[in-house]
C-alpha cells in the first residue's frame, strides 16, 4: 500500500511538474540561460572602478567581485533585410581603365537562404512572406524566394537528406504514418488517367532513431501511399540483424507493397491511442459501455507512466506490463466477447464498429505484452505531422512533384534539427558555408555534428560570443 502511495504521488509530481513546464512555455517566460545561443555583452562598472579599487561611496572598504546582473534586451527586425553598397569607380583618362575595390559583394547570404526555408518549413507561404517584406519597405519576390531553396537544397541540402535516408533504412524502429495532400502535377495528370489508375497524394513521416539515438524524422510527399514510401526505404537496408519493429494505425496502407517476406521480419504494432479514441469519440452516446473501456485502457497508460518514472529499460517495462496490464487487455477483449454474444450491441452500430477495430487489430494492439522497446502509440508520427498541416493550411498545395520533394526533404532535415535540440538556422548557415565538403562526404554534416565541426573549424560554441 504504502508504494502504491508512492507511486500515485510520484504520477501527481510529475504531471505538476509537466504542467507546470506547459504553462511556463505557453506565458512566454524563458530565463536568461534559455538563450544560450544569442550573443553575450559585458558591461564593465566603468568610472575606472575594478576589483581592489576602493569604495568610492564610504571610502573604508575594497571592492570585489559579486554576483553580476544578468539582463536580457530584445530588437526586431524584418526576417531578410537588405543592404546596399556603392563602390566608388575610378577610370583613367588615357587608357580608359577602370579602377575598383576588389571587396566581394554576395547578394544572397547564407543567413537569407536559411530564412526562407525556415519561414516556408513553419508554415508562412511565400506570397505572405512578401507583404510582411512589403510592410518593412525590403520588396523580395515570391519567385526569388523559391529560387533561392532551390539553390539551398540542390547545393548541400539534398545529399544530407538522401544521408538521412541511408541512416533511417538501417534503424531497427519505425514510426509511420499518411496524411493527404494535393499536387497540382498528380491532379492533372490523373484527368488523362482511368480511374482505376488514378492515384491520390499523401505525404507519408517516417520516425526513427539511430544506435546513438538521434532522432530521423523523413517526409515523402507523392502519390503513393506510405506502405510504398516505407518498402522502398527496406530496399537500400543492408542491416538484417534481428526483427523490425513497426507502429502505425489500423490502416492498410501502411503495409501496402511490403513483400511477405519482409512482413515475416517485423514487429508489427497497432497504436493503442487511435484504438482508444473510437471510444472516446463516443463517450457522449454511450457513456455507459465507453467510460468503462476507457478506464480500462487508462490503466494500462498509468503503467507506462509508472515504467517512466522509474526509467524501467525495455526489458523491466516488457516484464512490468506483462504483470500489470495484462489483465486489463484481458478484461477489455473479454467485455467485446460478452457484450457481442449476449447481443448487448449491434455489431454494425457505432459502438460494434469500435469494438470489432480492436477484435481486428488485436495481434498489433496486443504486441507491446510480447515484444519490448516500443511506445504505447504513434505518439512521434502524430506530432511530426505539425509541421506539415501547418504547411498545408497555409499553403493548400504543390505545384510539382519536383517542389513537393524539395520542400518536404527541407521539412525532413529541420525537424530532425528540432527533435535532436539542435538550431536548424545555424546548422542551415553552417551547411551552406562547407556545402563542397558536404556534397562529398553528408556523413560528416548531419545535424549532430553541427556542434562539433563548429567548435573544431572556429574553437568557440555555435554562435556565441561575448563583447567586451
Amino acid at each position: 500500500m504504502e508504494a502504491d502511495a508512492e507511486l500515485v504521488e510520484a504520477v501527481k509530481a510529475a504531471k505538476k511538474d509537466r504542467n507546470r513546464k506547459r504553462a511556463t512555455k505557453k506565458k512566454g517566460k524563458y530565463s536568461f540561460d534559455d538563450y544560450s545561443d544569442s550573443p553575450t555583452n559585458f558591461i564593465p562598472v566603468g568610472n575606472g572602478m575594478k576589483t581592489g579599487c576602493s569604495c568610492p561611496e564610504c571610502g573604508m572598504g575594497k571592492l570585489y567581485i559579486s554576483d553580476p546582473r544578468r539582463l536580457l534586451s530584445f530588437s526586431g527586425n524584418a526576417p531578410l533585410t537588405a543592404e546596399r553598397h556603392i563602390k566608388e569607380v575610378l577610370r583613367c583618362n588615357a587608357c580608359q581603365k577602370e579602377f575598383t575595390n576588389s571587396q566581394k559583394i554576395d547578394k544572397w547570404t547564407n543567413s537569407a537562404n536559411s530564412t526562407f526555408a525556415l519561414c516556408k518549413i513553419m508554415g508562412m507561404p511565400f506570397n505572405r512572406l512578401f507583404d510582411l517584406q512589403m510592410l518593412y519597405n525590403i520588396p523580395v519576390s515570391e519567385g526569388t524566394m523559391w529560387g533561392q531553396i532551390e539553390l539551398l537544397w540542390r547545393d548541400c541540402c539534398e545529399s544530407v537528406y538522401q544521408e538521412l535516408y541511408r541512416l533511417a533504412s538501417n534503424c531497427s524502429e519505425y514510426f509511420v504514418d499518411d496524411t493527404g495532400v494535393q499536387i497540382l502535377e498528380v491532379t492533372e495528370n490523373n484527368k488523362n488517367l482511368p480511374k482505376s489508375d488514378r492515384r491520390k497524394c499523401n505525404t507519408s513521416i517516417i520516425c526513427t532513431k539511430t544506435e546513438e539515438e538521434k532522432n530521423i524524422a523523413l517526409y515523402i510527399s507523392d502519390n503513393k501511399h506510405c506502405g510504398e514510401n516505407f518498402a522502398n526505404l527496406l530496399d537500400i537496408r543492408t542491416n538484417d540483424n534481428g526483427k523490425i519493429n513497426l507502429m502505425g494505425d489500423g490502416s492498410s496502407n501502411n503495409l501496402s507493397k511490403l513483400p511477405s517476406e519482409k512482413i515475416s521480419k517485423m514487429n508489427i504494432f497497432k497504436c493503442l491511442a487511435h484504438a482508444r479514441r473510437k471510444f472516446y469519440e463516443l463517450l457522449e452516446f454511450e457513456p455507459f459501455y465507453c467510460m468503462w473501456f476507457l478506464k480500462e485502457i487508462g490503466q494500462i497508460y498509468k503503467n507506462d507512466e509508472h515504467c517512466k518514472i522509474h526509467n524501467y529499460d525495455k526489458n523491466l517495462r516488457l516484464r512490468y506490463h506483462q504483470d500489470h496490464s495484462y489483465v486489463h487487455i484481458e478484461n477489455i477483449y473479454r467485455k467485446v466477447d460478452e457484450l457481442f454474444t449476449e447481443k448487448l450491441v449491434e455489431p454494425n452500430s457505432a459502438l460494434g464498429k469500435a469494438m470489432k477495430y480492436w477484435q481486428r487489430h488485436k495481434d498489433g494492439l496486443t504486441k507491446f505484452l510480447s515484444v519490448g522497446g516500443m511506445l504505447l502509440d504513434n505518439s512521434p508520427a502524430e506530432q511530426g505531422f505539425k509541421k506539415i498541416i501547418l504547411q498545408r493550411k497555409n499553403s493548400y498545395f504543390f505545384k510539382t512533384k519536383k517542389s513537393a520533394a524539395i520542400l518536404s526533404g527541407l521539412t525532413s532535415i529541420i525537424v530532425t534539427c528540432q527533435q535532436n535540440n539542435i538550431n536548424a538556422y545555424g546548422y542551415l548557415n553552417w551547411l551552406q558555408e562547407h556545402w563542397l565538403h558536404a556534397l562529398k562526404n553528408p556523413s560528416n554534416y548531419l545535424p549532430w555534428k553541427y556542434a562539433e565541426k563548429i567548435k573544431e573549424s572556429s574553437g568557440d560554441p555555435p554562435a556565441l560570443g561575448v563583447v567586451a
